[in-house]
């Protein structure tokens, strides 16, 4: 207690020193303990479950890629397991709620009775499902999610028994789903989906009961599963007995389930997602500044503790051992970190935002983040270890000298190659984070202005959703459409409009399998996939789709007509080399699993429908709406002006034809593209923030040590005037010092870079890990900082008298 009193006392004697330490120490805390916050609420705490870890996520296999799974198979597999207690299925699904005086879209779930068994956590009120309720087609009893409880109905608790009209279907609440259940995503994407939030209420899988669509094997729509292993039943056990299942179901229906197996993964790993290498890299990019603070407080702790060399050989003269002194200066370094781990704190709840502020709207988990007691711990620990990382090699030092040579020497001790190698690795450090945000910036530029096939700007995106019961035949939807395209044309200020099922950067993309008229029928399990849209006339001029052959969709491309499609140029230059298309068949399998024969009228151009930057893997099909319409769809519309003023206009329009309908996913598709790449945008940013402190905090140790150099050198450097020596030379001098110290740190820096490539190659498009312009950049960037570090020293030096340097000696 003596020894922290006595640094206490100590560091108050110095308040310039005290400051800019704990101000340091404070900064490099708080960013380590924010980031600390979020990846233990996303990666490292146990999702809000009981007995979480034994929760998988179930889906199927085929070519190469995740798939939902049909209904069959998943009975089948229910059926047979050995290795779960409950396993349950979802699909995604939207619910216009009507019957108040504005329609409103909700997101919801259709889920089996085991989907809250399994997640074991009882309702907030009433109950959840009987099992009999997976079967009877025509009961509606339905769930609500705890935020909609609060949100929309005021948490009211008399909300159970209440009758809802959902897609015109009369349902009744049964009960209230707690809100940890809002943190599973079900793995496909909703369609116009844009926030955060997966389910705003649970519906019974009794609603497929009686659809005969959906018992068909061939039919993979949008199901995916969970389940709770056995207690004592690993993944890897469960997934080979999945395995097995799936293979028998092979054998056995070869002409649906041929080249399907089964995908069985941890559940917190189907709610991160691909946000995973983001975070750790990020924690990465926080520890380097983290070792940078801390290079950075000892030098200062050097420079104070040399300063003390007389006073502390005079403490060894009178008995005290080597282990009191460094508990001693030991004790500054604790007192320095306890100091600057109370504003690390302070900073790192700001900063938790400001990181929570940049990252992608649908970063899961972030609702989770608090600064708890485990973070608490973190930062106490982190305290702790930096105090000693930063204390212990100055006090080891300056207790290691030889006591009577300080005491008489009018110098002490020379620390120059402790600071200097300190400087180096700072420097290194810098270097590292320098190239990593280089390469994540050029990534987003290459993104950002990566083709996209279209044209985004002025370009206005609406989510409608038509009831089936309402809207039961084509002709009817058709009408619909057309009526609803042509008042919206006819809005002041809209230059086009057009509707697209699948329209791009959606998060919904529609595939099917097709066939060449004219070519050898592939294997079963090999058949080519395609995106399959349905479009209206105007769709290709309303997205700034050239026709680069033939001809778009006209408006005698109705039912009744002869069956027309579009294809895209990767298509055609794929399945049809070196021939002309126009003219040809192709025989896809449609929504409705049907396959007829499309004569092939024309060619456009590729087009992103998903991350701008990843080049097309499957073909693209348009075919008109008017001739295959679809209950869900997208209207687009193109304005002259900011499209969102057309916005009251363009609801009137759809409510004028249906006053029941909501239109809903509102946003411009520029908005829609910026999500598209937000992870990398967040990447390059945050990593391009903490480089920038990292590169402040080395310039202020640069400078320091260099401010240090010409203090302990001052008679020396009056000696070099006094003989004659230019002023510019000792300029040179201390500039010469200060680049071997920055060309060796960024040497290292580079070797460390380019080593770490084969990571980097995970998080870059368009530029190499070892891009020589990006490094070359950063040198420049370093050497200019270095010159701009040392010149006040530099110039200090150029400015000593020799008569004063040589009196004060």
């Amino acid at each position: 207690m003596n020894d922290l009193k006595f640094a206490f006392r100590q560091l108050r004697k110095s308040p310039g020193f005290t400051f800019v330490a704990v101000l340091t120490l404070g900064v490099g805390i708080g960013i380590n303990v924010a980031m600390y916050s979020i990846i233990h609420a996303v990666l490292l705490a146990e999702l809000p479950f009981p007995e979480a870890d034994r929760l998988v996520a179930i889906s199927e296999t085929w070519a190469d890629g995740i798939s939902p799974m049909s209904y069959p198979d998943y009975l089948d597999w229910k059926a047979a397991q050995h290795s779960f207690d409950e396993i349950a299925v979802s699909r995604r699904d939207d619910f216009n709620m009507t019957g108040n005086d504005e329609p409103e879209r909700f997101s919801g779930l259709f889920v089996t009775a085991s989907y809250f068994r399994a997640l074991k956590v009882p309702p907030k009120l009433g109950r959840t499902f009987f099992d009999e309720e997976d079967s009877a087609a025509g009961v509606n009893p339905v769930v609500l999610s705890e935020h909609l409880w609060r949100s929309r109905f005021g948490a009211d608790p008399t909300i159970v028994g209440r009758k809802l009209i959902l897609n015109t279907i009369s349902y009744e609440v049964v009960g209230v789903a707690a809100e940890s259940l809002s943190i599973i995503r079900n793995p496909e994407t909703a369609r116009n989906s844009q926030g955060i939030r997966n389910a705003d209420l649970y519906a019974p899988f009794g609603f497929y009961a009686g659809r005969p669509a959906y018992h068909d094997r061939t039919n993979r729509g949008g199901f995916y599963g969970i389940a709770r292993l056995k207690q004592g039943v690993s993944i890897g056990q469960a997934r080979a007995d999945l395995k097995v299942i799936a293979k028998n179901l092979e054998i056995k229906y070869p002409d649906s389930n041929t080249g399907v197996s089964v995908a069985v993964s941890p559940l917190q790993d189907s709610i991160v997602g691909n946000y995973r290498p983001m975070l750790w890299l990020l924690e990465a990019a926080v520890a380097l500044v983290g070792l940078i603070t801390c290079a950075n407080i000892a030098n200062l702790l050097l420079v104070r503790t040399t300063a003390r060399e007389k006073e502390i050989a005079t403490r060894a003269a009178l008995g005290a051992t080597r282990g009191r002194l460094i508990r001693q200066l030991l004790s500054e370094s604790i007192v320095l970190a306890f100091f600057g781990g109370a504003v690390g704190c302070l900073l790192a709840f700001w900063s938790k935002d400001l990181i929570m502020f940049l990252s992608p709207h649908d970063f899961p988990r972030l609702q989770e983040v608090r600064v708890d007691y485990s973070v608490l711990a973190f930062s106490a620990f982190i305290t702790l270890a930096t105090s000693l990382l930063f204390g212990f090699g100055p006090a080891w030092r300056l207790s290691n000298a030889e006591f009577t040579i300080m005491s008489k020497s009018s110098g002490g001790s020379h620390p120059e190659r402790s600071l200097g190698l300190l400087i180096v690795g700072q420097v290194a450090f810098v270097s590292v984070l320098l190239i990593t945000a280089g390469l994540l910036t050029k990534t987003f530029q290459a993104l950002e202005s990566e083709p996209l096939g279209f044209n985004p700007n002025n370009l206005l995106t609406i989510g409608l959703k038509l009831p089936a019961l309402k809207y039961n035949d084509p002709a009817r939807q058709t009408a619909f459409y057309q009526q609803l395209l042509e008042k919206v044309e006819a809005l002041p200020g809209v230059t086009t409009a057009a509707i697209d099922d699948d329209v791009p950067f959606s998060g919904f993309r529609a595939t099917g399998n097709f066939t060449v008229t004219g070519q050898p029928e592939p294997r079963l399990g090999e058949e080519p996939i395609a995106e399959m849209h349905c479009v209206s006339p105007d769709y290709f001029k309303t997205m700034g789709i050239p026709i680069l052959r033939g001809r778009v969709f006209g408006r005698d491309d109705v039912l009744g007509k002869p069956l027309v499609i579009v294809i895209d140029e990767y298509l055609a230059r794929t399945f049809f080399p070196n021939q002309d298309p126009i003219g040809k068949q192709l025989g896809p399998e449609r929504l409705d699993k049907t396959k007829v024969q499309y004569t092939i009228v024309g060619i456009v151009p590729s087009v992103r429908h998903g991350e701008p930057g990843i080049a097309p893997k499957i073909p693209q099909i348009y075919w008109p709406a008017a001739q295959f319409p679809s209950l869900q769809t997208t209207l687009l519309v193109r304005s002259a002006g900011d499209p969102r003023t057309l916005l009251p206009s363009i609801r009137a329009a759809v409510h004028e034809i249906d006053p029941l309908l909501p239109a809903f996913a509102v946003r411009t598709m520029d908005e829609a593209v910026a999500a598209s790449i937000a992870t990398q945008r967040s990447s390059a940013t945050l990593v391009g923030g903490f480089s920038i402190l990292a590169l402040f905090l080395a310039a202020l140790g640069l400078y320091g040590v260099l401010a240090y150099s010409v203090t302990r050198r001052t008679r020396e450097i009056g000696i070099r005037i006094a003989l004659g020596s230019p002023r510019a030379k000792i300029c040179g001098l201390i500039v010469r010092q200060a680049m071997i110290m920055v060309v060796l740190g960024i040497l290292v820096g580079v070797l460390v870079a380019l080593s770490c490539g084969p990571l980097m190659r995970h998080f870059v498009y368009g530029v190499t890990p070892h891009d020589p312009v990006n490094m070359i950049g950063v040198t420049a960037l370093l050497a200019g900082i270095a010159i701009l570090a040392c010149w006040l020293p530099a110039r200090r030096a150029m400015r000593v008298d020799p008569v004063i340097a040589l009196r004060a000696e």
